[in-house]
């Protein structure tokens, strides 16, 4: 396309300078003829048989020289500085093209109107929008076909190089004829391949823009289809989440409060046995099982507590945490959970939040249920852009921690936010759970 656009404005340059051509070599010819004239001594002859006196030879050439001079300097000019022009300029210089082809015509008394094609191509390669080209088109096309010797000839006298050129000898007469209308022919050839390689340039932008525009639709529709998709992956990653945190509780119940229930059952079961055959152990029994159910009426109450999401509505994790700590101080029998809270912030991304909401309550879950922790001292404290966050339990501890369910929940949630987990036990110390969140969105 670059080359098209290239051979489309080489023909409109090749029209400038075939018509300049043109020009000169028919004021070469009028020069000679003239020259010939004289010589042969039938001036007064000539100017009885020609319709009116013509131009004076030289005035002729300089004239058409300056106006030529002119019409090359503003078409450089514009070339130059054609991005920097506005449109009023542009609209100017095409106004001083027709000026100055008219000069050109009345200088050879309307006989050279192929004179018209350079404000035409002109005007269709400068001006930015389609009405402008068509206003001049047509003030061109109207000039083209009534600006015409033929025509204008009936009215006013006219000067006829055509006359002048009879005066020469027949062999002279066809080259010269021959010459002009070589010259004339070559300009329409260079203005119709103008015009077709500007229609092709239209129809290829018009192809561009359509293919832009189905492009356009086609990653609309892509994008459509990828958002949908990505509706439907947050949906089920939501759905996973869910079913994740549900497995999980129930795991929670049935570890707890199943384990609790199996033993009243079986408890209520022997106790009815005992009134068969010792009903003097039915006291001590029953008072066993009301023990049994105080335990578990203390894990329904610390697991509901743990499992309330509602206290980050606000966005205040300390708060949040501190209540949750509240809770279950207030509901567990033999335990006290102690928070301390060194941070300038109180607020963090709200997936941050609910990651350190989750991991203290996996943390305190853990040190009741396997521990068996009777103290548990929760601290978190920033320092250099990371949160350090430690979960320490008095629990009865061990060699080694064997992962479960929790524990790898746990570490999946503190993975999805760039954080570190390690932990430490010991027979009889307990475990501490070590986690570092980075604070600035980087990896640690």
């Amino acid at each position: 396309m670059m080359e098209r656009f290239r051979s489309y404005h080489l023909a409109r340059y090749a029209l400038v300078l075939v018509n300049l051509i043109t020009i000169f070599f028919m004021i070469f010819v009028f020069i000679n003829t003239t020259d010939l004239i004289c010589n042969e001594n039938n001036a007064r002859t000539t100017l009885i048989q020609i319709h009116t006196v013509p131009h004076r030879t030289y005035t002729l050439l300089i004239l058409s020289g300056i106006i030529s001079v002119t019409l090359v300097v503003s078409l450089i000019f514009r070339e130059i500085f054609r991005k920097k022009m506005g449109y009023l300029p542009t609209f100017l210089f095409c106004v001083l093209d027709v000026l100055l082809c008219l000069g050109i015509l009345f200088l050879f008394d309307f006989d050279f109107k192929y004179i018209l094609f350079i404000p035409i191509s002109n005007a269709i390669a400068y001006l930015p929008d389609k009405i402008s080209k068509t206003i001049f088109t047509l003030v061109c096309i109207v000039g083209y076909i009534f600006l015409d010797y033929r025509i204008i000839g009936l009215k006013i006298p006219l000067f006829s190089i055509d006359q002048y050129i009879q005066y020469n000898s027949s062999l002279n007469q066809a080259y010269i004829l021959g010459m002009r209308n070589l010259f004339f022919s070559v300009g329409e050839v260079f203005f119709i391949a103008f015009l077709v390689m500007e229609m092709q340039n239209i129809l290829d932008e018009s192809y561009r823009i359509n293919k832009l525009n189905r492009e356009l639709q086609e990653s609309k529709d892509k994008l459509a289809i990828t958002n949908a998709q990505l509706q439907l992956y947050a949906e089920e990653a939501e759905r996973a989440a869910m079913l994740k945190e549900r497995t999980r509780t129930a795991r929670e119940f049935h570890d707890t409060i199943g384990h609790h229930l199996t033993g009243i059952t079986y408890g209520l079961s022997a106790v009815l046995e005992l009134l068969k055959t010792k009903p003097e152990l039915v006291p001590e029994k029953i008072k066993h099982l009301a023990l049994m159910s105080d335990h578990l009426l203390d894990d329904v109450r610390l697991s509901v507590s743990l499992l309330n999401p509602d206290v980050l509505e606000d966005g205040n994790l300390p708060a949040a945490l501190q209540k949750m700590v509240d809770a279950i101080n207030k509901t567990a029998n033999n335990l006290s959970v102690e928070l301390i809270f060194n941070s300038p912030n109180t607020q963090f991304p709200a997936a941050l939040e609910k990651t350190i909401y989750r991991v203290v309550q996996e943390g305190i879950t853990n040190a009741l249920r396997h521990g068996k922790a009777t103290h548990i001292k929760i601290v978190l404290q920033e320092a250099q852009n990371i949160l350090h966050v430690w979960i320490t339990d008095n629990g009865k501890g061990d060699t080694a921690i064997t992962e479960g369910f929790g524990l790898k929940n746990m570490r999946e949630r503190i993975s999805e936010q760039h954080g570190t987990l390690k932990i430490t036990t010991a027979p009889g110390q307990g475990v501490t759970l070590y986690i570092l969140f980075p604070l600035d969105g980087g990896e640690l």
